[in-house]
């Protein structure tokens, strides 16, 4: 395995729920599942569902392949539909 890949695991998804920004920067996170983004908010509503399809590793869409931050990118959550907040606004 490359040093390049990070491997996701539960306790990153509970770091990102726990602070939803990055530091230093502050810069706002989201993860990547198998079927899309999805905001803090989601990850921790949906955190059984997340820890059930990553301990099991299925492809039911809940499985957390990356936390990310998203700089200026129109971004929606695909668990409520609502935009990821974007650290930096497009002029």
């Amino acid at each position: 395995m490359s040093n390049a890949v990070s491997i996701i695991k539960i306790h990153n998804v509970k770091e990102a729920i726990r602070h939803p920004y990055a530091f230093p920067g502050g810069y706002p996170l989201y993860a990547i599942t198998d079927d899309g983004p999805i905001c803090c908010t989601c990850l921790s509503v949906e955190f059984k569902n997340i820890c059930y399809s990553m301990n099991e590793d299925l492809d039911d869409g809940w499985n957390v392949k990356a936390i990310a931050i998203n700089y200026e990118s129109e971004i929606l959550c695909d668990s409520c539909g609502n935009d990821i907040e974007k650290a930096y606004e497009n002029d």
